[in-house]
């Protein structure tokens, strides 16, 4: 499997950077799990301990507001990532993600993605464009709202 995994990181923009010495110890440490159509990846509330990439189907996420009201919070398609915002700021998941259909995650855990990050900067400059590109996302949307 992880010749496969090796393989298939190539494919994920977020490791583009990686070298191949690099990918291929970071295929040791991913894990395959497959999600059917309506199970949750991840929820709300629960300690965040991985970064998980969407390898093939779809999944939603949705937050519940303090008013008990449950909005989207976006889709994640094929070589999507979630979950940094837990590993890079502690604390619990703040959104729960479903898969729409039948869903492949790789998922890295929290001390091995920070050590990734340690060790190959193009990987840090990534996630944190990405990060910024959702707080924006957000910030417009509650701009939007009021």
């Amino acid at each position: 499997m992880i010749t496969s995994i090796s393989t298939l990181i190539n494919e994920i923009p977020l490791f583009q950077g990686v070298g191949w010495w690099q990918r291929r110890a970071l295929a040791s440490k991913l894990v395959a799990r497959q999600y059917e159509p309506g199970a949750e990846i991840v929820q709300q509330g629960e300690t965040g301990s991985g970064l998980y990439i969407v390898v093939s189907g779809c999944a939603e996420a949705t937050r519940v507001g303090q008013d008990g009201q449950k909005t989207a919070a976006g889709y994640f398609a094929p070589y999507d990532y979630f979950g940094e915002i837990e590993i890079l700021a502690g604390g619990a998941r703040v959104a729960t993600v479903v898969a729409l259909e039948p869903t492949d995650c790789l998922v890295l855990l929290r001390p091995d993605f920070l050590r990734f990050m340690r060790t190959v900067p193009s990987l840090s400059a990534q996630v944190a464009e990405t990060m910024a590109k959702r707080f924006r996302a957000t910030l417009e949307e509650t701009m939007r709202l009021e």
